[in-house]
C-alpha cells in the first residue's frame, strides 16, 4: 500500500509540475541597441583616482535570458591595489534601468543605481554608504567614454570634495 501511495504522489507531482511549466514562458530578451553595443571587454586608458593611476578591464554581457546586464570590473592601481566590482543592471525597453553593485568592500558598500539612456549614452546615478556618483557613458564604435563624478563621505562622516574624471575605454 505504501508503494502505491508513493507512486500516486510521484505521478501527481509530475503532472502538476508539467501542467504548471507549460504556462511559464520567460519574457523575450530586452532589446537595446545601446546595451548591445556595450557588450564585450573594454580596457581603460590609465586615469587618476584618489591620487593614483588606475587601469580598468570591464566585461559586459547579457545574462539570464537577456533580462539583466552584467558588468564585471577589474582595476589595477600603479601601487599594486586591486579592485573588483560586479554590477547587475535591469534595463527596460523604454531605456530606463535599475541595478545593484557589489565590490571588494563588502555588504556595507553595496550601491544601488537608477538610470536612463538616450541615443548612444547611458546616464546613471548611484548611491551607497560611501556617498553617491553620477556616471554618463557614451559609446562611439569601439570607444566608450565615461564622465564620472563621485561625492564621497570620509571616514569622519564629512563630505569630501567631489572627484570628477573622464575614463576612456577601448573595446578589445
Amino acid at each position: 500500500m505504501k508503494k502505491l501511495n508513493y507512486l500516486l504522489v510521484l505521478v501527481a507531482l509530475m503532472f502538476t509540475t508539467n501542467a504548471f511549466s507549460q504556462g511559464m514562458e520567460p519574457p523575450k530578451p530586452i532589446q537595446s541597441d545601446l546595451m548591445n553595443s556595450m557588450i564585450g571587454t573594454w580596457v581603460s586608458e590609465p586615469y587618476e583616482m584618489m591620487g593614483m593611476k588606475m587601469t580598468d578591464e570591464v566585461t559586459q554581457s547579457w545574462i539570464l535570458n537577456g533580462q539583466f546586464f552584467e558588468v564585471r570590473v577589474k582595476s589595477k592601481g600603479e601601487n599594486g591595489f586591486d579592485y573588483e566590482a560586479l554590477v547587475i543592471m535591469a534595463p527596460s525597453e523604454d531605456g530606463t534601468m535599475t541595478g545593484t553593485g557589489y565590490d571588494i568592500f563588502g555588504k556595507n558598500a553595496v550601491s544601488s543605481y537608477t538610470g536612463t539612456s538616450e541615443g548612444n549614452t547611458v546616464y546613471l546615478t548611484g548611491k551607497s554608504s560611501w556617498g553617491s556618483e553620477t556616471r554618463n557613458m557614451t559609446v562611439d564604435g569601439n570607444i566608450m567614454t565615461q564622465n564620472v563624478v563621485f561625492n564621497m563621505v570620509g571616514q569622519d562622516g564629512k563630505e569630501m570634495p567631489p572627484m570628477s574624471m573622464t575614463i576612456s575605454l577601448n573595446k578589445k
